[in-house]
């Protein structure tokens, strides 16, 4: 697991890429050919003015939001609230 830490209303993502990849981590979530605009991703970390957010959570989000980074060779997103879209528990 990373050491990232999101700060004030920040949101650390990392995006999951493929269907093969969402099969292997969420079973069988099905995600519709027309939402291909959105992006379902893995919380990292969250600042600690983010409600509703948690590390942990999967979340849908916009595609095009926030920005990307690397960090220890893994490419993460930061984001803010107001880029999710829904929340998976």
């Amino acid at each position: 697991m990373s050491n990232l830490v999101a700060v004030g209303n920040a949101i650390t993502v990392k995006v999951v890429n493929s269907d093969n990849e969402l099969k292997e981590k969420y079973g069988n979530l099905i995600i519709p050919e027309d939402s291909k605009e959105y992006l379902v991703c893995d919380v990292i970390s969250v600042g600690s003015k983010v409600p509703d957010v948690k590390a942990g959570d999967k979340a849908y989000i916009q595609k095009g939001s926030g920005f990307e980074f690397t960090h220890e060779g893994e490419k993460y997103k930061m984001i803010g609230i107001t880029d999710i879209i829904s929340i998976v528990r």
